[in-house]
């Protein structure tokens, strides 16, 4: 691994909550992907520490042992930093601020964070901390599915990509990555087009498209993805294109083709948070490489990966909303 692609990781841990824990393949590929990056790593855990919380001497020491014995449980077999970070808030939204700022003041090149693994209350309250970490975050969040049942043999990153210039520019900054992880890439695109269908139906509304609608979006992704396929070879990464045009739901497309090409990580620009990105995070089987729209935003002005692409154009549907992802 060429140490020069990350300089730090940050590992998110809630040492407190033992059903956050990761089952045995999903640590195993937490571990292979930390050897590969070889990064200095920083394990932090947020403490809610309200102003007049006079325990906040014994309540830091309990869980900085406890952030201290999850380090050990995960085997890394590599130097880890335990840090407790004192939020003197109850403010949700501001104790993803304080990790955040704390990421970002050291320089970190990535943030690892453990999705939630209850059901409930909670599953809806650990859900939203990592929905507001992506939303907010202006460094890449690589959350680790709880739920992994397999291990993928293969270094194999998959990319759904609607194509969009949000989707252009998590390309762009992923590909150095891919490189330099010796990953395969695998570009995938979703039609979905029977949900136009089923949305126009429940509306009680006949839907017009033109004989060679369908034809047509292929061929404007094709040109889409063509380009983004050469750009990546011309980086010495192994790169497949693919489509799908038979599901319904955008999620269930990306986890089927996941599945197929045996996928490591699914890696995908987030513009906002909420329907596929959501259904991802819930799910908990694959690692989610997120790009996050403030991380998106920050890179606006970055140098495009090819000359402007063609947009793939999509009819007021839900279709079209899916597919950015």
């Amino acid at each position: 691994m060429n140490q020069n692609s990350f300089k730090k990781i940050v590992l998110a841990i809630d040492p407190l909550e033992d059903e956050l824990k990761l089952k045995s393949n999903a640590l195993k590929e937490l571990r292979h992907f930390l050897h590969q990056v070889a990064a200095p790593i920083e394990a932090i855990y947020v403490l809610e520490a309200p102003r007049d919380d006079v325990k906040i001497n014994q309540r830091y020491q309990l869980a900085r042992d406890a952030l201290v014995n999850s380090v050990k449980e995960l085997e890394l077999k590599m130097p880890v930093t335990p840090t407790v970070l004192i939020d003197k808030t109850t403010s949700f939204r501001h104790q993803v601020q304080t990790l955040i700022h704390y990421a970002v003041k050291e320089k970190a090149d990535l943030i690892l964070l453990s999705s939630h693994g209850r059901h409930g209350l909670g599953k809806i309250i650990l859900g939203s901390f990592a929905e507001l970490l992506i939303q907010n975050s202006p460094i890449p969040v690589l959350l680790l599915g709880t739920q992994a049942k397999e291990t993928a043999t293969s270094r194999t990153v998959l990319f759904p990509t609607d194509f969009s210039k949000e989707s252009e520019r998590a390309f762009t900054s992923l590909l150095p990555d891919l490189k330099a992880l010796h990953s395969k890439l695998v570009i995938f695109h979703s039609f979905t087009p029977r949900s136009f269908f089923y949305d126009y139906a429940l509306m009680g509304f006949g839907a017009y498209i033109p004989e060679n609608y369908w034809n047509e979006q292929k061929q404007i992704a094709t040109k889409n993805g063509q380009k983004w396929l050469k750009i990546a070879t011309g980086l010495g990464i192994s790169t497949q294109l693919v489509f799908d045009n038979k599901s319904v739901e955008t999620h269930q497309a990306i986890q089927r083709a996941a599945k197929e090409s045996k996928a490591t990580f699914i890696a995908l620009a987030c513009n906002k948070t909420g329907g596929v990105t959501s259904d991802l995070i819930r799910s908990q089987k694959y690692a989610l490489w997120i790009y996050g729209p403030t991380l998106l935003e920050k890179r606006t002005r970055a140098k495009p990966v090819s000359q402007p692409l063609p947009r793939v154009s999509h009819a007021k549907s839900r279709q079209g909303k899916q597919a950015r992802l």
